[in-house]
């Protein structure tokens, strides 16, 4: 009798085992399937933000203070400098121009870059939409 308990014993304990070994299998695989969809959804994010670009575009020569007020990053501040350094240069040859007022540099560049242009603006006004991908 003594033996059989032991045995039905050792079996519960195998059968625990087996199901706990199950559940964390499945536990495992549902946290790599939910970091696998973290990761699609954060690249289809990331694709899509690219894809679309820049909400609007600003000709840097044109550009009323208004306008440059809605640059993402830039404060009066930094719009009077902009409006400032156009006036003294007679206008902007690149945007690149933007990194020779102080407080500017690539890091801020980059993210003005989509949203300005030098060139004519449309008869439409100042704010342009974005040129279309190809």
């Amino acid at each position: 009798m003594k033996i059989r308990e032991d045995r039905d014993w050792e079996t519960r304990v195998l059968s625990v085992m087996e199901s706990r070994s199950r559940a964390l299998g499945w536990l495992s695989m549902a946290s790599i399937l939910g970091a696998l969809i973290y990761v699609l959804v954060a690249s289809l994010q990331s694709v899509r933000k690219h894809e679309l670009g820049a909400p609007f575009v600003l000709d840097l020569n044109r550009a009323s203070e208004a306008e440059l007020n809605l640059l993402p990053g830039v404060g009066p501040k930094m719009v009077r400098s902009i409006l400032d350094h156009r006036r003294s240069r007679g206008g902007f040859d690149s945007v690149e121009n933007l990194m020779e007022i102080p407080g500017i540099k690539e890091g801020r560049l980059r993210q003005l870059a989509p949203y300005v242009r030098v060139g004519q603006s449309s008869a439409s006004g100042n704010i342009n939409e974005p040129a279309t991908k190809k």
